[in-house]
């Protein structure tokens, strides 16, 4: 009888315990996941090979003037296209923050480093072949030389709207254009991402069937050795971002740091994503709009210069329904821009400011640089001699600090005023430093707090 008893009990026992790893198990493959990705800024980053710690913002956009120059030069001498083609990227849209992933399997696998940007959608890197295209380092990718590759047919879930199309009934091929009139157009296809983990550099994390442009046209070119295509998360279904949003929550954050700092970044998705103080948090809505490729569009009310309020009139940073104007926020962009209007405005309120303590303007583009607002640089700066300026969001006060907002020139004795003129206001990379944002796409929420991020994980 007691072996009876003690037959029952180990019976269920082994019930329940088989009953919690069933359960356990279902809970954890349909839990949101996570994982982080080092950020590689193209100068400050350890990881990247144009590492130049101690570059000043100014030298950092007269290098990339140079190496923008010498990559083009290379371009033209290797390639036997029409000149008017040749149209090579304006370096300051892209802050240049890379991430390495390894795209492909087999003999056809290889790491590239692809740039970061919020405002893009379809990832894109060159493919076999290529034509016209640019030298890049590792070799282009091959699909033939990779068993996990495949195209997307014209059926393909994500070949819709204005920059996909259907060719010989079959295939679906992409056209992607930029602000600065370069482009990639290629095959729209699919194929394995893979990553090291988080969790040791031995450890790698897969992605499989992710939907990319396979590039056979790019006029795009970029210094040899450094990113070769573009990783978009933007809230366009065909961005890396929303490809995973049932794994990851449409959910990525960042906290990038002071252009010289050396410190680990990291891009952080679903839930590796680390949660600010709740008390320093604050949040805004981002504001979905058709045709415009999922950018993270913003409702900007106001801004203030120190404690100024320039109250700008109402609707002023809104989207017209022309499809012209609005504000989004863009890691894409190097420094911010405001419509045209409000730039002036604000470029007056500065002289203003300056002239009551008797510093006097100077010619931006006699000293070279390519801002339209400079001032002399006193020898002996008063304390508190450069204002902050706050963004208004709806439900939410950004404040840029003055470092964001102003270069010093010390040696040559110029203050720049980071900020330019554009029809899309955008709050770019280099005012986005020392705050943690985190992007949620399915609440359309972007929340942010002020954090260290050169002290940071």
């Amino acid at each position: 009888m007691a072996s009876f008893k003690q037959a029952c009990n180990s019976a269920i026992t082994i019930f329940y315990l088989f009953l919690f790893l069933f359960v356990s198990s279902k809970a954890s493959s349909t839990a949101k996941t996570g994982f982080s990705l080092e950020l590689i800024h193209r100068y400050y980053s350890p990881s990247s090979p144009f590492y130049r710690p101690n570059l000043t913002f100014i030298e950092y956009e007269s290098r990339l003037q140079y190496l923008t120059f010498l990559a083009t030069e290379a371009y033209n001498t290797t390639k036997s296209t029409k000149p008017e083609m040749i149209r090579p990227p304006l370096f300051e849209y892209h802050w240049h923050y890379m991430v390495a992933l390894a795209i492909g399997t087999g003999s056809g696998r290889n790491y590239y480093k692809l740039h970061i940007d919020t405002g893009s959608a379809l990832a894109w890197i060159q493919c076999v072949p290529c034509r016209p295209g640019f030298r890049q380092e590792p070799p282009v990718f091959d699909p033939k030389k990779s068993p996990t590759y495949k195209t997307g047919g014209c059926v393909d879930k994500l070949c819709k709207g204005s920059k996909y199309m259907c060719l010989h009934g079959r295939e679906c091929a992409f056209y992607s254009l930029y602000g600065d009139n370069t482009y990639s157009s290629g095959d729209l296809a699919y194929e394995t991402f893979s990553f090291v983990s988080d969790r040791g550099y031995n450890v790698e994390e897969q992605v499989k069937d992710v939907a990319f442009g396979c590039a056979h046209s790019a006029t795009a070119v970029y210094p040899l050795g450094g990113a070769v295509g573009i990783l978009g998360l933007s809230l366009a279904p065909d961005s890396f971002l929303m490809q995973l949003k049932d794994v990851i929550g449409a959910r990525f954050s960042y906290c990038l740091a002071r252009p010289g700092t050396t410190h680990h970044l990291t891009l952080r998705f679903g839930t590796d994503i680390l949660v600010p103080d709740p008390k320093k948090t604050q949040n805004t809505r981002i504001v979905r709009y058709s045709k415009t490729n999922g950018m993270y569009f913003l409702k900007l009310i106001d801004i203030s210069i120190g404690t100024k309020r320039m109250n700008f009139r109402r609707g002023m940073f809104e989207r017209q329904n022309d499809g012209k104007g609005g504000t989004i926020i863009d890691s894409g962009t190097v420094t911010s821009r405001l419509m045209p209007e409000a730039f002036e405005e604000v470029c007056n309120e500065l002289r203003r400011y300056f002239r009551r303590r008797n510093i006097k303007e100077s010619d931006c583009a006699y000293a070279g640089f390519d801002f339209a607002l400079c001032f002399e640089y006193p020898t002996k700066p008063p304390k508190g001699l450069l204002p902050d300026m706050t963004w208004h969001f709806e439900g939410a006060d950004y404040k840029v600090g003055w470092p964001a907002l102003f270069s010093l020139d010390e040696e040559r004795g110029y203050l720049v005023f980071l900020l330019k003129s554009h029809p899309l206001t955008v709050l770019g990379a280099i005012q986005q430093v020392d705050y943690r944002f985190i992007y949620d796409g399915n609440r359309l929420t972007l929340s942010f707090a002020p954090e260290d991020c050169s002290n940071t994980d």
